[in-house]
């Protein structure tokens, strides 16, 4: 490719036209030429994981992070795709990584909760939620984790309570 500012540009109309995989193709190929654009790579992470393409982000997530360990970031995305992965002591050893940078990083704080969740740890999920509901108090996912916490522990006056405060706040979402 020549011109690689026209396919940048080719691949940033093909994303904002609802063509994701247009624009990771494009941004592949002039990462093939610029294997050092640690911001192209970080855009193409972004659209991968946005797209929920862990697999094909993982390569590129693992390159970003032996250049910028220090971002708690790209930390909190490779716990992310770890955890996807079944790699479940890996993206806890992320997580741990991430809190030894910046121990109140809420997009890992949150993942923390999720993954708590997910593996129906539902008492860890409620106690991580709650710190983060203090500081954010009017968030729909929170809420909405909160109160499924509260319903797989019985709790149904709190689950009620946080169900009907997250279905205030987006009254249309099923």
């Amino acid at each position: 490719v020549d011109d690689l500012s026209a396919l940048l540009a080719e691949a940033d109309a093909d994303y904002k036209s609802g063509h994701p995989s247009l624009a990771c193709w494009a941004w592949t190929e002039v990462l093939r030429i610029r294997p050092r654009d640690d911001s192209l790579r970080r855009s193409l992470v972004s659209v991968l994981l946005e797209q929920r393409w862990t697999k094909m982000a993982r390569p590129h997530l693992e390159e970003l992070f032996r250049s910028n360990p220090w971002d708690p970031s790209i930390g909190t995305w490779l716990a992310l795709v770890l955890f996807e992965s079944g790699d479940k002591r890996g993206a806890a050893s992320a997580l741990e990584g991430v809190f030894a940078l910046d121990p109140a990083f809420d997009e890992a704080r949150r993942l923390e909760a999720d993954f708590s969740l997910r593996d129906g740890r539902y008492e860890e999920g409620r106690w991580l939620i709650q710190p983060l509901l203090d500081r954010n108090p009017g968030d729909f996912s929170l809420l909405l984790s909160r109160g499924i916490c509260a319903f797989h522990l019985g709790r149904w006056d709190d689950a009620v309570s946080s169900l009907e405060a997250a279905a205030a706040l987006q009254p249309d979402n099923a």
